[in-house]
C-alpha cells in the first residue's frame, strides 16, 4: 500500500495505514473465491501456444 500525502497529514495516513495492516479480515469465502479466479487464470495461461513458447524460450 502507499499514500501521497502532505507533510502535515503524514502522521494521520501511516496511522490509517497501520490500522488496515493490524486489523484487517478477510472472509474465506472472498480467498476462495480468489483462488479459483487465480486458477482459472493459471489454466488460461497454460492453454495459450503463445505463452507455452515465450516461457520455454524467454
Amino acid at each position: 500500500y502507499y499514500a501521497r500525502v502532505l507533510d502535515r497529514d503524514l502522521p494521520m495516513a501511516v496511522g490509517y495505514m497501520s490500522d488496515m495492516i493490524q486489523h484487517s479480515t478477510i472472509a474465506k469465502a472472498d480467498v476462495e473465491a480468489e483462488r479459483q479466479v487465480i486458477l482459472e487464470e493459471i489454466h488460461m495461461h497454460d492453454d495459450d501456444p503463445g505463452d507455452l513458447i515465450h516461457d520455454l524460450f524467454a
